[in-house]
C-alpha cells in the first residue's frame, strides 16, 4: 500500500463466498456424511444468502508508532491503545494498520428478520455463522 501516513483509505470488495461445510463445523457437525438434509440445506441457503446480501468494505488508516511500552502504544497524534500483548506483538513495528469493516446493513436485516417475523432460529443462526465467516474471509483479503 502506497499513500501518506495518517490518511483514510476506503477499501471495497466482492462477497467472499464461505464453504458450507465450514459452517457446518463451526456448529460442531464433524463428519458431514452424519448431517441430516435439512440441516445440510439450512448451511448451504445460509451461505448463499450472506455471499448475495454482502457488500464487504473498510474503511482503514496507516499510522506511525511513536512508542510501545508498559502495554500501551502511542500514536502520532496522540492516540493511545493498551493492551499486555503489545509489548510482544508489536516489538520492531514502525506503523500501525487501523480499520472498521462491514459487511453492509442487509445481512443484518434478513438475520433479525429470520428471528422476529419468520422465527425461523436455524436460518438465522447459520445466517448469523456465515457471516462471521465471510467477515473472517474479508478480513484476510484485505491483510492481503
Amino acid at each position: 500500500m502506497s499513500f501518506a501516513a495518517g490518511s483514510v483509505r476506503e477499501w471495497a470488495c466482492p462477497p467472499v463466498p464461505v464453504d458450507a461445510a465450514r459452517l457446518l463445523r463451526v456448529h460442531k457437525y464433524t463428519n458431514p456424511d452424519k448431517v441430516r438434509p435439512a440441516i445440510r440445506e439450512a448451511a448451504e441457503n445460509a451461505v448463499m444468502t450472506a455471499s448475495r446480501l454482502s457488500a464487504p468494505m473498510a474503511r482503514y488508516v496507516i499510522t506511525e508508532i511513536e512508542s510501545i511500552e508498559n502495554g500501551t502504544v502511542s500514536l502520532s497524534g496522540g492516540v493511545r491503545f493498551t493492551c499486555p500483548a503489545f509489548d510482544d506483538l508489536l516489538a520492531g513495528c514502525e506503523r500501525l494498520l487501523a480499520f472498521v469493516m462491514t459487511l453492509g446493513p442487509e445481512l443484518d436485516a434478513r438475520t433479525m428478520s429470520l428471528v422476529e417475523d419468520q422465527f425461523e432460529p436455524l436460518d438465522a443462526l447459520f445466517l448469523e455463522a456465515s457471516g462471521w465467516l465471510t467477515i473472517e474471509a474479508v478480513t484476510r483479503k484485505l491483510a492481503s
